[in-house]
């Protein structure tokens, strides 16, 4: 399972780079995570990969970066399975907040396609200001996902 979304994630990354653009990567196998990405500029990449070993349980994940544009664009896609299921991640919830804790952006969940959910997010942000995004959800047993964010223009 690893594998897949790691070059699933890699190709959304690298079809149209520019040389001028970075990838910046953070990876997760635990419940809780806490990091700083860095800088995240318009035509920048954010991806963030978590593989949660089982029994799972309750996930918070936060990633801190700092904006370098005026917008970011969100997908994120985790793995449902079944209920019986070796990997199941239920019950997600991805906002973007600002140095002061405000909610800037929250996911907009999109659907369920071949055991995977996907919802995304476009929000304001401040050139120069720090946020965070954090992701909550229950791994029911073992859990995958990833986060791409990418640095835009305004929408």
């Amino acid at each position: 399972m690893r594998g897949i979304i790691t070059i699933a994630a890699f190709a959304a990354l690298t079809a149209g780079a520019t040389a001028q653009a970075k990838n910046l990567f953070v990876t997760s196998e635990s419940l809780t995570l806490s990091a700083f990405a860095g800088e995240v500029a318009t035509g920048d990449s954010l991806v963030i990969l978590g593989q949660i070993p089982a029994p799972g349980g309750a996930m918070a994940q936060t990633i801190g970066f700092r904006a370098r544009g005026s917008s970011i664009k969100l997908s994120a896609n985790w793995y449902v399975g079944t209920a019986a299921g070796p990997v199941r991640t239920v019950g997600v919830n991805i906002d973007l907040v600002d140095a002061s804790n405000t909610v800037v952006g929250s996911d907009a969940f999109q659907g369920i396609l071949s055991n995977f959910a996907t919802s995304t997010m476009t929000a304001p942000v401040t050139n120069g200001a720090r946020y965070t995004l954090r992701m909550t959800g229950t791994a029911v047993a073992a859990s995958t996902y990833s986060i791409v964010i990418e640095g835009a223009a305004a929408p």
